[in-house]
């Protein structure tokens, strides 16, 4: 090569990484950070901008025994004024505006009796003013939106929950009055998370998920300041949720949303935010592809949720929203996309569900807040160097249709082969359900809704039972009344008998053995009870916890015990009946468990140690889903919550009180996410019993398996005693009967694995048989 053609590639290597240091640089992130010194207990923040350039902030926090609602100014660079405007029981989710005259505007949810009301405060240069109920009736109203528009009219949409039903109702406040709730849309599907957005024009738009069925939930719009149709704007299989709404300075109204399809456009697990444009009939997206978009991660930071809009007078578009463990931002640019900038605190989980955010006009500024690992941190977003043009679109993949009222068909529910289930023997009173007792969300240190818990196992795994059981406190996070009170309603919404069960239920999580008790998830019969939290005097061992649990008819079951460890020497059969020993953390039955291994392994705190113990449990299965593929890397499974199931014998039909009996009675056996079918008994006594006896027990064990059954054990006292198959399997059906004239005198307990040929495997609960 000659010195010339050196040169110039030398040149031309350096004007590339000065091209792409230029790039590197223009990666959106804070210029300003300024954590608000507030309770770390504080949720929910929202912001507005006063017209002399101060921030205006509003969020819960707890105070106990109660919560309150709080206004902080934010001028200058200093926190100033601290005012409290409402102190309840229950508080929720405050929303924050102003007026074109300057007048601050507060709503948010409280508890009145058994309402939850919608409230809204003015505050007037430091004053607040009247309270003003919003809502009407005995509902739960909550999760509101806000916004004002050039007239001074004030606009609010909220969720309104009665039983079953979620619908999204708004009011306009107009000349000091506000008009009579209405409902957005009159159709029967479930409708929640609405989003606000004013017109240049006086255009009131409103957003909103329903649910149709199947796992299908849609982005719904309409105008409130006029009669309007209502238009489905995604129609499709998979599930968009969470809408967000600005309008630009050309009157161009932008959506948001995050999205389960895959890259063909069929539903997955990872989720994605959508940007899309609406001409006020057709949907448009971006010509230019969202750069860094990675469907296949499998680290601890994942998919992308929870989306936020803020438009600039400029025209860049501001997207904000959470990954599993961050708080991203990205801009588009009308011809490119940024980089995509993460900007959270560090640290594992705790954070809040969206980042708040406006453009302010006068300096160009993008302001924020949210809620991050045990702080509400204000964060101030510089415009970046590249100067947004006309956005280039092109129509979106969305078919958008006219909304219909009706419903969509569900899917028939799984049920057991006939043949498989004759095969099992049951009584005639017995009913064999499948289903998933421990569950992550957003909410805790998971991602997705808390609906999206129940409709997925519900609809699309098609379980006949599931809970949710968030972290009720973990790291530097609390579950708060309010949003316990949210939870119990969502999770009393889904209760059907007969169809699908839900149990109401947290996790306390304590510190790993030996420095605590290790993680246990709590279930409650009804949706009456208070959370008995790690953080209270009266709940933070497990000895005060068990004494509540008793007193209460409440059960908890460990989970992971292997790898987090459990207090065997606390351990008690009333209030800790059953041990969850399979799920994305592996199987915990002994140490180097095989063939699904486990994640960590300290010594003595397998489910086989605590049965040598002497100690009597039953055992299940669940998923401990948190939304990630692979689990980040620690799961054997790509899909989460597959990966441990419970199956529960009951007598009668399907309801809380059938279930809940089961579970305390340990008719229960663990599966590593699929739908093993397993009977096991002694002497006619189900999984679970302990009796006495003065002849041999006769142990009988009935499989049907998902696939090729390779082997199934019976164990006496942790040891095999009888097996059953070998290396050629023995096919996806399974009995045998044996007499165990080996068993001497003493109490002994029994039990049965099952191994699959693809690696699955099932465990029966012991049998405690004392011989006489």
């Amino acid at each position: 090569m000659s010195l010339r053609k050196m040169l110039v590639l030398a040149l031309l290597l350096l004007i590339s990484s000065f091209f792409l240091a230029q790039k590197s640089k223009s990666l959106p992130e804070p210029k300003i950070r300024a954590l608000l010194p507030a309770n770390p207990l504080a949720e929910y923040p929202d912001l507005a901008l006063a017209e002399d350039g101060t921030l205006a902030i509003v969020y819960q926090q707890m105070d106990e025994p109660q919560e309150i609602i709080v206004l902080r100014m934010y001028r200058d660079g200093v926190w100033v004024d601290s005012l409290v405007l409402d102190r309840a029981d229950i508080v929720y989710r405050p929303r924050l505006t102003v007026s074109p005259e300057g007048m601050l505007w507060v709503s948010w949810a409280r508890k009145n009796q058994n309402a939850i009301e919608v409230v809204v405060l003015p505050v007037n240069e430091g004053r607040p003013g009247q309270m003003e109920v919003v809502s009407t009736g005995s509902a739960r109203n909550w999760r509101q939106a806000m916004a004002c528009d050039a007239k001074g009219r004030l606009w609010l949409a909220w969720e309104r929950m009665i039983a079953d039903t979620a619908q999204i109702m708004f009011s306009v406040r107009e000349s000091g009055r506000w008009s009579r709730p209405q409902a957005v849309f009159s159709a029967p599907h479930r409708q929640m998370r609405p989003a606000l957005a004013v017109g240049a024009n006086g255009e009131i738009w409103c957003a909103w998920d329903g649910y149709l069925g199947e796992y299908n939930y849609d982005i719904f719009l309409r105008r409130l300041d006029q009669a309007s149709q209502t238009w489905n704007l995604t129609n499709s299989a998979t599930l968009e949720q969470c809408p967000a709404l600005s309008v630009d300075a050309q009157n161009r109204l932008w959506l948001a949303w995050h999205s389960n399809a895959d890259a063909s456009g069929k539903p997955d697990i990872p989720r994605w935010l959508e940007l899309r444009y609406w001409d006020g009939k057709k949907l448009f997206a971006p010509t230019a592809a969202m750069p860094d978009k990675d469907l296949a991660a499998q680290t601890e930071m994942q998919s992308w949720e929870f989306p936020t809009l803020a438009t600039t007078r400029e025209g860049a578009i501001w997207l904000f929203g959470r990954p599993s463990q961050e708080f991203s931002v990205q801009v588009f640019l009308g011809d490119q996309w940024s980089g995509r900038g993460n900007f959270a605190l560090p640290g594992w989980g705790g954070r809040g569900d969206y980042v708040r955010a406006l453009a302010a006009a006068a300096d160009g500024m993008i302001w924020t807040i949210r809620r991050d690992v045990g702080a509400l941190e204000l964060c101030g977003f510089e415009a970046l160097p590249q100067k947004p043009v006309a956005p280039q679109l092109q129509p979106a993949t969305e078919k958008t249709i006219p909304a219909v009222s009706a419903l969509a068909a569900s899917r028939e529910k799984w049920k057991p082969e006939p043949a498989a289930l004759n095969f099992m023997n049951a009584l005639p009173n017995e009913t064999l359900a499948f289903g998933d007792l421990h569950q992550h969300s957003n909410l805790s240190d998971g991602m997705g809704t808390a609906d999206d818990c129940y409709t997925r196992s519900r609809d699309f795994y098609q379980w006949d039972f599931a809970a949710l059981t968030d972290h009720e406190w973990f790291v530097r996070n609390r579950l708060l009344p309010s949003e316990w009170e949210y939870l119990k309603t969502i999770t009393a919404s889904f209760n059907a008998p007969q169809d699908f069960i839900t149990l109401p239920a947290y996790e306390w999580t304590a510190a790993r053995w030996p420095n605590g008790a290790g993680h246990k998830n709590v279930y409650f019969r009804d949706e009456s009870y208070a959370i008995f939290s790690l953080a209270d005097s009266n709940a933070n061992s497990t000895a005060k916890l068990f004494a509540r649990l008793k007193a209460e008819g409440a059960i908890a079951f460990p989970h992971h015990i292997g790898w987090t460890g459990v207090d065997w020497q606390n351990h008690d059969p009333v209030a800790q009946p059953n041990v969850e020993i399979i799920s994305v953390h592996g199987a915990f039955e002994y140490m180097g468990n095989e063939p699904i291994t486990h994640r960590g392994g300290t010594p003595g705190m397998f489910m086989q140690n605590g049965l040598a113990q002497g100690l009597r449990f039953g055992v299940l299965g669940a998923s401990d889903g948190h939304g990630l593929i692979w689990h980040h890397g620690i799961g054997r499974k790509r899909d989460p919550w597959v990966q441990g199931l419970a199956g529960v014998w009951l007598k009668g039909k399907l309801t809380r009180a059938s279930l809940y009996e089961a579970l305390q009675a340990r008719r229960v056996y663990a599966t590593s996410g699929v739908r093993i079918l397993l009977n096991f008994s002694a002497d006619n006594h189900a999984m679970g019993s302990e009796y006495t006896t003065n002849t041999p027990p006769k142990l009988s064990a009935r499989v049907a398996g998902t696939g090729k059954i390779r082997y199934v054990y019976l164990l006496r006292d942790n040891q095999i005693i009888h097996q059953h198959g070998g290396d050629f399997g023995v096919g996806d059906m399974v009995r045998f009967e044996l007499i165990d004239e080996q068993a001497g005198p003493g109490t002994h307990w029994y039990y049965v694995r099952v191994v699959q040929d693809d690696g699955e495997m099932a465990w029966s609960s012991p049998i405690w048989v004392t011989m006489e």
